[in-house]
């Protein structure tokens, strides 16, 4: 799986502020994407929203409304995150490298990533400030753990 830091850095590092640092990247797409596939047709689908769901029902109320409607929804998208902000990013189709900065988020505006692993996918989600939620589907070999422990590294920092 490419290296999602150096393919930001490489098409899109003029977005970065001055003296910000990419950190990490991953790639989510909409949750049950993989689902869809591997099953195919309407059963892909109906499984793929019920899982959507109910992971969705356990988040204490969150859902994408507030600042998660920001972030344009039902597209695979690399996530960056910096030492100062949340960046997504679209994908070109056919290269795969990352487009256009579609949303970036101020840090202080994420309350927490939750990563939670399947036999072949793993569920990212992006909880906000204003207890909005955001749920992306990251295959393993885009390691979305990185991006999690690299923001719970800044966030003890900024609570110490």
């Amino acid at each position: 799986m490419p290296d999602f830091v150096k393919k930001i850095m490489k098409a899109n590092g003029d977005v970065l502020q001055s003296g910000e640092e990419l950190l990490a990247a991953t790639i989510g797409q909409p949750s049950g994407t993989f689902s869809r596939q591997a099953l195919g047709g309407i059963v892909g689908v109906m499984a793929a929203k019920k899982m959507a769901d109910k992971k969705m029902a356990s988040l204490d109320g969150s859902d994408a409304s507030g600042i998660a409607a920001s972030i344009p929804p039902n597209q695979q998208l690399i996530i960056g995150l910096s030492d100062r902000r949340l960046l997504f990013f679209s994908q070109a189709a056919m290269s795969g490298n990352p487009k256009d900065l579609v949303a970036d988020l101020d840090l202080s505006e994420i309350f927490e990533m939750i990563l939670e692993k399947h036999k072949m996918t793993f569920s990212l989600v992006v909880r906000f400030s204003d207890n909005s939620a955001r749920m992306f589907e990251c295959v393993k070999m885009a390691k979305p753990a990185g991006l999690v422990e690299a923001f719970e590294k800044l966030a003890r920092g900024r609570a110490a």
